[in-house]
């Protein structure tokens, strides 16, 4: 930005509305391996993660969540780094 080459270090992220709910994604997965999902999605209450296989892991690409803003914006700091399906769900808990 204004004539200087760096690189955005940060997470890409979104939010929306609709039905009267947030919805709120971090990340950009174009694909992914699996889909694990904590909380109740009748109930507007939940955290999907988008995860992709590498050996033994499973990290985290991106994060669809609805009613959860504050374990969302946490997981945004965790997504600055590798992070893995399974140090998303314990900070989360």
């Amino acid at each position: 930005m204004l004539g200087h080459d760096v690189q955005f270090e940060g997470v890409p992220f979104f939010w929306t509305y609709h039905y009267g709910e947030r919805v709120d994604y971090l990340g950009a997965a174009s694909s992914w391996d699996e889909v694990h999902i904590e909380g109740d999605l009748c109930a507007m209450e939940f955290i999907v993660f988008y995860l992709e296989r590498s050996g033994e892991n499973r990290i985290v690409k991106a994060v669809l969540s609805c009613g959860r803003e504050t374990k969302t914006a946490l997981l945004a700091e965790m997504m600055r780094a590798k992070l893995t399906v399974d140090q998303a769900v314990a900070a989360i808990s």
